[in-house]
């Protein structure tokens, strides 16, 4: 952006202030992180493939596993709904009290 002339903070701004710009932010980055992750597997199996006819050493596989690594840490900062790995769990029951209880066995 900076080569357009662009600055970070005037984009943050436009994307306050432009209508329907924050959308179009979003989903453009929403496809690009799908565009991404898209190859993972592809990637993945052309390695295995190379390694099982002894065409990648171990350093090969070691870097292809780090970029792996390194695509699905950044589509989990940038898209968690989809790619997160926290389970959350949601329980509502407006004013009731929940109580939650183990029980044990004494033997």
């Amino acid at each position: 952006m900076v080569d357009e002339g662009i600055t970070w903070s005037t984009f943050r701004n436009w994307l306050r202030s432009k209508e329907g710009l924050r959308e179009e932010y979003s989903l453009a980055k929403s496809d690009g992180i799908e565009w991404s992750m898209g190859d993972v597997e592809t990637i993945a199996m052309q390695t295995v493939s190379r390694a099982r006819d002894k065409q990648a050493d171990i350093s090969e596989v070691k870097a292809v596993s780090e970029l792996i690594k390194h695509r699905q840490w950044k589509a989990q900062k940038l898209f968690p709904k989809v790619y997160g790995d926290k389970t959350q769990m949601e329980v509502s029951g407006g004013d009731k009290a929940i109580q939650i209880s183990w029980e044990t066995e004494d033997k």
